[in-house]
């Protein structure tokens, strides 16, 4: 079976318990005024983006919708952040 993510797996694991952790925050946010719970959830769905079928749809529809999103992940890319 081809292996499609690449590196180690403690990095998957981590990457994906840290991208929950964000949507956690973010479902917090969204009931409390003090977070801000859209930049949260968008970072969560953004880092399980190449996990999840679900999180991919949402960022091709964020994309498409929201153009500072869209120059938000441009600008990651270009740093050399790994998302989707």
């Amino acid at each position: 079976m081809k292996r499609l993510l690449k590196g180690p797996w403690h990095f998957h694991v981590a990457r994906i318990a840290l991208a929950w952790g964000f949507i956690g925050l973010g479902v917090l946010g969204v009931l409390l005024p003090i977070l801000p719970g859209v930049v949260f959830l968008a970072i969560g769905v953004l880092m399980l983006a190449p996990y999840s079928r679900a999180c991919r749809w949402v960022t091709v529809v964020l994309k498409r919708r929201v153009p500072l999103f869209r120059k938000g992940v441009r600008e990651a890319k270009k740093r050399g952040l790994p998302l989707s």
